[in-house]
């Protein structure tokens, strides 16, 4: 188990994380967001737009949810770099509201996706600019006929309706979450129609996007991961890649109450499309 709470905590001499240029860092949260006791000194390091925003939620579990994103998302990034500190990071969002840091406040190239559902958290940090995360608790209650139809392609339905039926429910959250972890990678979020595109699974579990999408970024390699972390919870990763750069590692480490933190599982050298 290591620690990284002379990151958050302030402590000197800073230990900062490496992050090579091939790997992407996912820090899962994946607890009682209440057991992270956040002082006022903590969040104090929020800016008055992040501090509003908390304010707007119905539920407390949300609000304590977003402070607790927003909070790791500071520190996380400060654990990459001696500069900035958590406090002085600037952030802005792109016309889709994919949120950037302002490249004046940081001096390595360092991009980060958030993701989140119900009692989880999910922030991948990378230095590759087309990466996203998307995480999901599986619905019980969920349609698994009328709703893929409204928004997956027919190429997808058809491959769903072909798995077995206990296998259905874990095969529509793998086609979601690798949807939308490409959606988040080039920045476009829902603009993008769910069935103008499709994720192709083949039986020995590649992953692949058709290639009416990648006329639009044509220099750009597509590797998806999928996981399921438990029965009942997904998620997904895309990194487009340029031509000649090796194949992308994701390390993935779980923040624990004390701010300690624990491997989830191996780094592992993932193919093109090759689905864990």
């Amino acid at each position: 188990m290591e620690s990284i709470i002379s990151t958050l905590n302030g402590a000197t001499p800073k230990i900062l994380l490496s992050l090579p240029s091939n790997r992407t860092d996912v820090w899962l949260v994946n607890q009682d967001f209440r057991k992270f006791k956040l002082s006022k000194n903590d969040l104090s390091i929020l800016n008055n737009e992040e501090i509003a925003q908390s304010t707007r939620f119905r539920f407390e579990e949300h609000r304590q949810q977003y402070l607790l994103t927003r909070f790791l998302v500071r520190n996380l990034l400060s654990a990459y770099q001696e500069t900035p500190s958590p406090e002085k990071w600037v952030f802005f969002n792109n016309a889709y509201g994919r949120p950037f840091i302002d490249p004046t406040v940081c001096a390595l190239p360092l991009f980060f996706s958030i993701s989140h559902t119900k009692g989880m958290i999910a922030i991948a940090v990378s230095s590759i600019e087309y990466m996203g995360i998307d995480v999901e608790r599986h619905d019980s209650n969920i349609d698994l006929i009328d709703f893929p139809s409204r928004c997956f392609s027919e190429h997808e339905v058809q491959h769903l309706l072909l798995l077995p039926e206990d296998e259905k429910k874990a095969g529509f959250y793998r086609l979601w979450t690798l949807k939308e972890s490409y959606l988040k990678a080039i920045g476009k979020g829902l603009s993008v129609p769910l069935d103008s595109f499709t994720i192709e699974i083949s039986n020995d579990g590649k992953i692949d996007i058709d290639h009416a999408i990648k006329k639009h970024f044509p220099l750009l390699r597509w590797q998806f991961e999928n996981y399921s972390l438990n029965r009942n919870c997904s998620f997904s990763l895309c990194f487009g890649l340029m031509p000649g750069t090796k194949n992308h590692m994701t390390m993935y480490k779980e923040i624990l109450p004390n701010w300690r933190y624990i491997e989830r599982c191996n780094t592992k050298n993932s193919a093109q499309g090759f689905a864990k």
